[in-house]
């Protein structure tokens, strides 16, 4: 950061200007902080941050100071925050233009330059992806239309035709209004199997999730543990003695470092500590997309994964060799259903399973359905059974047990 615009350069110029009032040694010094402040401010918003860029603006005026160009700086990223509005909305045709108002005020930058690009980018990616969407949904291929509304709101959240094509989607996968849409749409996660029959098993079950359901230790045998949270709003932060939050690490992070909320179909992120996603350190609330890169502090990096556009569950994989405490290979925030198997869009991939297991809430208690026979605690089940806090299901192929924390 440039000195000139440090607290202490100020106050050598007020200093000068309460000793002697406006004399010319004080307009002299006032000239030469503001231009060096004005250079500091360009300086900031290169790097990306317009918060930032605006705040020094707004504290600048704040000392009478008028120039044209503090109002260009302005201007222009009143420009540039109205075309991220319009990108989070899919209206990258609008958003170039704003950006384009942007770069006609201030046109020796190179990050709006770079916005330019990608957005122009966007734009075309977001048309060619909207002509195959519509096309998909013309042949009511819905497994389609949900992948491809999903790749949409990847990079336009707020975008309202992949949103409305989404809901279709779901509606059309559900079949009685009394499952929940995520049941509904396991069948297909099950690829190339039979693809109804677990969907068909569950017909009938209302699903009605209680806010008194409790995390628990996931054991595979032979693949791995897991730590399932199934609550709406999860804290992550230090393990510790006294520790009472949901996903508790160990590492050298906050004791409340970072709060995950699930809102319907997606996830929220709120940093209480510092949080960085994608190498971007966040100051706010922010939508997490399947596979990005979260980073706690300065060394705990995990992966964020939801592996069906059709599912609310999602999975936190540790990249930085971190565990929780108990240690767990990953964390999943399950939602209603959690679904174990060979396939590779199951929450939690057993290469060695003959098949699926779905674990899902009925009446704020587990369950857990499976085509092949299994036994739970030792009895043998008709392909429904309800677990306990500390169930063991095993069949000829694989055994799991469960283990409340």
């Amino acid at each position: 950061m440039l000195k000139g615009d440090s607290k202490t350069g100020w106050r050598g110029v007020d200093k000068s200007r309460s000793l002697g009032g406006k004399t010319d040694v004080f307009l002299d010094a006032y000239e030469e902080m503001f231009v060096i402040s004005i250079r500091n401010i360009e300086a900031i918003l290169e790097t990306g941050d317009f918060r930032e860029a605006q705040a020094r603006i707004e504290k600048l005026e704040r000392r009478s100071a008028r120039h044209s160009r503090l109002r260009q700086l302005r201007e222009a990223i009143r420009y540039v925050e109205s075309a991220k509005k319009l990108s989070r909305l899919g209206k990258f045709s609008e958003a170039q233009a704003k950006l384009n108002e942007a770069f006609c005020v201030h046109a020796e930058s190179e990050v709006i330059r770079q916005m330019q690009k990608q957005c122009s980018a966007s734009l075309e990616k977001s048309h060619e992806l909207t002509r195959t969407l519509y096309s998909a949904l013309h042949a009511e291929d819905w497994n389609q239309v949900a992948a491809l509304a999903e790749q949409l709101l990847k990079m336009s959240p707020e975008n309202i035709v992949a949103r409305d094509a989404r809901r279709r989607a779901w509606s059309q996968v559900g079949t009685p209004s009394g499952v929940s849409r995520v049941l509904s749409g396991t069948h297909v996660w099950v690829g190339d199997r039979t693809t109804m029959e677990i969907n068909a098993s569950l017909r009938g079950v209302a699903v009605n999730p209680s806010k008194s359901k409790k995390r628990f230790n996931l054991w595979l045998d032979a693949v791995g543990g897991y730590l399932v949270c199934p609550s709406e709003i999860v804290m992550l932060g230090q393990a510790t003695a006294a520790s009472q939050i949901a996903v508790p690490i160990l590492a050298d992070i906050s004791r409340r470092h970072a709060k995950i909320c699930r809102k319907g179909d997606g996830y929220l992120i709120e940093p209480l500590a510092r949080v960085a996603i994608e190498d971007q350190e966040i100051q706010e609330v922010t939508l997490l997309t399947d596979g990005d890169l979260v980073e706690l502090g300065k060394s705990v990096r995990f992966r964020f994964r939801q592996p069906h556009p059709l599912s609310a569950t999602a999975r936190l994989e540790f990249l930085s060799g971190h565990r929780t405490q108990p240690s767990a290979d990953a964390v999943i925030l399950m939602a209603e259903s959690c679904v174990l198997g060979p396939h590779w869009r199951n929450h939690v991939v057993c290469r060695d399973w003959p098949g699926d297991l779905v674990l899902f809430w009925q009446d704020g208690e587990l369950h857990c359905r499976s085509d092949e026979p299994f036994e739970v605690d030792g009895k043998m089940s008709d392909g429904l059974s309800r677990l306990q806090p500390n169930s063991r299901v095993s069949t000829d192929c694989f055994s799991m047990s469960l283990e409340g924390v």
